[in-house]
Parts: structure tokens; sequence; C-alpha cells
């Protein structure tokens, strides 16, 4: 691992995961002949800005968190609350002003904003067509294959300065503005030194670091993500399909039942990207 890559910092404090009797912690697998899902949102949230810890007296207060970390195998999972407020990370909404990807095409659409350090952030954005004869066909993304001019523009990721009052821009997005909600770290066992039974232990939820879970248990693509990670990258995000913990959403899920995960890198002064579907 790099050696510039900061450790992880300690966690304090944490706004507990939803605690519904009946809640369902798992429904990735949509119901048959449906083409979207409805989960339930979970009440009594206290107001995100960034990592919170449980409010007392109503007040919050904010503890920030850079995403870029040398998590190794521990992850912090979260879930996904609906949230206006200012936020260093969030999903749905719209994008940032003057923030936009290199390739813009009628599908393009806004995913998320991720705090990397202090004073660097990454919007990620997606090019995905639900017709399975455009360039831009959503189930191409989830195909592990050499990368070509509209795969590399399936998924895009743009860099920037954020500030502290940084208003909306104009390219939105298909989820609503959603904020992430941070439980308290845990730790997935270290498939760099055998995967074998463990892969069924990795959590495979939504979560930053730890171990990459992919839903299709495909071979390659494990192997594809340690290679990555061998390399220097980290697992920065792992972001499942919604269960009714997270906030409701309407339509459908960008990435049908898969898992959606981002690797970065850092090169001198700026960051490398890639990620995997599965």
């Amino acid at each position: 691992m790099d050696s510039a890559v900061p450790r992880p910092e300690p966690i304090v404090g944490f706004v507990p995961l939803a605690d519904r009797p009946g809640a369902v912690a798992d429904l990735r697998s949509m119901e048959a002949g449906s083409t979207g899902w409805q989960g339930a949102c979970s009440q009594g949230r206290a107001e995100v800005l960034g990592h919170q810890i449980p409010p007392k007296r109503g007040k919050t207060e904010s503890l920030p968190m850079n995403l870029f970390r040398a998590y190794e195998t521990e992850f912090i999972p979260f879930r996904l609350q609906r949230n206006d407020q200012p936020a260093r990370h969030y999903f749905g909404g719209t994008a940032p002003r003057d923030v936009f990807p290199r390739h813009v095409e009628s599908v393009t659409r806004f995913l998320a904003v991720l705090a990397l350090t202090d004073t660097t952030s990454v919007a990620v954005f997606t090019t995905l067509d639900d017709d399975e004869y455009s360039p831009f066909y959503y189930g191409n993304v989830c195909k592990l294959e050499v990368p070509g001019p509209e795969s590399e523009v399936l998924i895009q990721f743009a860099q920037f300065a954020p500030s502290k009052d940084q208003p909306a821009g104009t390219m939105g997005s298909v989820l609503p503005r959603m904020v992430p909600v941070f439980g308290p770290p845990s730790h997935d066992p270290d498939l760099r030194s055998g995967v074998g039974e463990n892969v069924w232990k990795v959590e495979a939820d939504h979560k930053v670091g730890g171990m990459p879970y992919f839903e299709s248990l495909d071979d390659m693509l494990l192997d594809a993500a340690l290679e990555m990670m061998a390399s220097g990258y980290i697992h920065l995000l792992q972001l499942g399909f919604p269960t009714r913990l997270d906030a409701r959403i309407d339509g459908n899920w960008l990435f049908a039942e898969c898992n959606f995960h981002i690797f970065a890198k850092a090169c001198g002064g700026a960051f490398e990207f890639k990620y995997l579907v599965g």
C-alpha cells in the first residue's frame, strides 16, 4: 500500500443503523417480474453532514470523515437517508456547479459526490441506457472486458476542490438526494491471503473500505478486484441494492441486483479510479 495513504482515523461515534421490528436487512432479490423496488424509509434520523455522532438534546454534531484511507480489512457500513442539507458525501440530487464528466451524452446523469481528502472530492457520473441496442446499455456495465470507448463513458469520475457553500449545478440524477449515515466500523476477512469460505463472510451491504463482495460470486471479478488492491488501489465504496433500511426510491435501481464498487489510488497530487459491478 502506498505509504502516502493515511492510516485509518479512530471512529469516536456513529449514528446507529435503523432498529425497527420487522425490518428486512436484505432485499437484494427483486420479486419476479418486478422492474423496480420500493423500500420503507427509516424514521427519526438525525441530519447528516458526513459522519455523525448520536444527537444529544436535539442537537447534532458532525465528525468529518475523509473516505480515502488505508482501510485494509476495516469497513464502515452506511445506510442511505434523504437529506437536503450540505454534506461532504451524497448520492443523487444534482451535481455541484461547474463539475461535469469528460463526455456527456443524452443519458449521462450524476450519481454521487465523495470527499476523498480535506481538499479533494470526486463526483461520479453514469451514462446508462435501458435500450439494449444502445452502446450505453446498462447491462454492459456488469461485463469485465478490456475498456473500449463506450465502456469508459459508462462510469466517469471528475475530481474537484470542494467549497463550503458550493452551489448545485444543473446535471441531475435518477436518484433523489441522499446522504450516507455511517455505522460502527467492523472487519471483513482478508481475502488477499485466501478466499475459500471467507468469501461468504464479507459484508455484502453498503460500505466504505473492507473487502469487495460481488453478488454474482464471479471469480474473475474478485480476482480483478484483488489485483487492483495489490497494486495500491483501496476499496473506496461498495454500493449495494437498497433495502428497507434505506430511503425510499421509486423506479429502477441503476445496477440491478449487483454491487457497484469504486477503487481509488493516489498518484502524485491526483487520484486514479476504477470500478467493478457484479
